[in-house]
């Protein structure tokens, strides 16, 4: 659908990449699959800005604003915990579309 594209393509533009749309077999519940698409390579330690790797895959689900009325809408985002090669501190990787302290989206919160 347009609409589910468009959502696709906002969340895009962030460092997570779309996979795919879950829908419930009563359509009640969408469940939207990003994956994050940073590249190691790209990101330093924010402690010492020493060079990264990763050690661990992680998944967030969080909760949106729905398109469709009657209908729940999640966000599944899958991230990366990083460990610095230098200071061994680990840190995760920032999901920018989750609104501070909570496990839902900015659009869901506003």
């Amino acid at each position: 659908m347009l609409f589910e594209q468009s959502i696709a393509n906002y969340l895009s533009l962030q460092p997570f990449e779309y996979i795919n749309t879950e829908i419930a077999e009563d359509g009640k519940h969408r469940l939207l699959h990003l994956k994050s698409s940073n590249e190691t390579e790209d990101v330093q330690c924010p402690f010492c800005n020493g060079q990264v790797h990763i050690c661990g895959n992680y998944s967030m689900r969080l909760r949106d604003m729905p398109v469709y009325p009657g209908t729940r809408q999640n966000v599944e985002a899958n991230y990366h915990r990083y460990r610095c090669q230098k200071c061994s501190r680990t840190f995760s990787e920032e999901i920018p579309f989750k609104y501070p302290q909570t496990r839902m989206t900015e659009r869901a919160a506003s």
